[in-house]
């Protein structure tokens, strides 16, 4: 339950591509860890989550990083299967990205995805 944890933990978030940690095998090999705490400002975390979410509402009509999951029938008979096939080779699409007009608070917007080096704007 902890190695699961810790492994939600440190998904990446929306507009953040990819998330590289530090990774604490057990010496028989039988266990790993995700190593790493991420640290955050609680304020500052809540803001890019209020300003990802009316992005990802956005984002949802043009269905662009939405996309549904045609899950087949389960059988007895059908072999389980691997999502490793179908998922070795992907790339991760690109994070999604918050188009500031020019009318926004830009210095606090910016201020906030700071830490990513993020902002863009239009």
């Amino acid at each position: 339950p902890h190695a699961i944890f810790k492994l939600l933990e440190n998904i990446p978030m929306p507009w953040v591509k990819t998330n590289f940690v530090n990774i604490l095998h057990h010496v028989s090999g039988s266990l790993s860890f995700v190593n790493q705490i991420p640290i955050v400002i609680e304020k500052i975390y809540f803001a890019q989550w209020g300003i990802m979410w009316n992005s990802m509402k956005r984002e949802k009509k043009n269905r662009k990083h939405f996309l549904r999951i045609k899950i087949p029938s389960f059988d007895d008979e059908e072999k389980p299967i691997d999502f490793v096939d179908n998922l070795i080779n992907t790339e991760p699409l690109s994070p999604i990205k918050v188009i500031f007009s020019k009318f926004s608070k830009i210095k606090r917007l910016n201020f906030i995805f700071s830490l990513f080096n993020y902002s863009q704007k239009k």
